[in-house]
């Protein structure tokens, strides 16, 4: 069973990104240390931000429960909050200039913590550790 899950890991899930981008290349702009950015996530239209989300949602559901672990389930899962929600609350982290280089997965976890009632003082705090650490 282990064996087949790590290989629908590995020949379904992780192309994912790489299939979404298939009728244009990736600029280096588009990439911060390897990760997909915000300056690709604005790029995409509508359809192909949902599609990215549900592929990251659906890898981490997969992780979790090959993993057994609970609390990577809980803490990054949306937990009721709908796909569009997430989606405007990316785009809006994107809209600020200075969040473009930092990668899409960071932008995911800021806005399941936003939607779920961080602090926003906590919120900040990450955003600005974010902000240092990719804005080099």
């Amino acid at each position: 069973m282990r064996i087949k899950m790590i290989l629908l890991i590995f020949f379904v899930f992780l192309p994912c990104p790489l299939t979404l981008n298939a009728q244009k290349p990736i600029t280096k702009d588009e990439k911060t240390e390897g990760w997909h950015n915000g300056n690709l996530w604005r790029s995409y239209p509508k359809l192909q931000r949902s599609t990215h989300l549900l592929g990251m949602i659906e890898e981490i559901i997969l992780s979790a429960d090959f993993l057994q672990d609970e609390y990577l389930l809980s803490a990054l899962t949306q937990g009721g909050v709908t796909y569009d929600e997430l989606e405007t609350e990316m785009d809006r982290f994107y809209a600020k200039a200075s969040n473009l280089r930092i990668p899409i997965a960071y932008a995911y976890v800021y806005a399941v913590g936003k939607k779920r009632g961080t602090a926003p003082k906590e919120l900040e705090a990450f955003a600005a550790s974010l902000r240092k650490r990719f804005n080099k």
